[in-house]
C-alpha cells in the first residue's frame, strides 16, 4: 500500500544532463518501480532536477556537469 502522507522526489529525466553510469535502465526502473509501490513519488522541477536522497531535497550539477543516476 502507497504512503500518500510520505512524498519522496525523483530525477526529473527530462534534464538534459544525466547518464544512467553504473546501473543500468532497467536497474533503474526496478528502483522507480519499488519506491513507488510504497511511496508517494514526485518528480523534482526542471531546474533542479536530481535528488540528494540523503536530504530529499532537488537540486541542480554545476554548469557543465553530467549527473549520474547511479551513484
Amino acid at each position: 500500500m502507497v504512503n500518500l502522507n510520505q512524498s519522496y522526489f525523483k530525477n526529473n529525466l527530462a534534464a538534459q544532463n544525466w547518464f544512467y553510469g553504473s546501473i543500468t535502465k532497467s536497474d533503474y526502473k526496478i528502483i522507480m518501480f519499488k519506491r513507488s509501490a510504497t511511496y508517494n513519488l514526485t518528480n523534482c522541477p526542471i531546474n533542479a532536477p536530481f535528488v540528494r536522497l540523503s536530504e530529499q531535497v532537488c537540486f541542480n550539477c554545476a554548469n557543465g556537469s553530467i549527473y549520474d543516476l547511479g551513484s
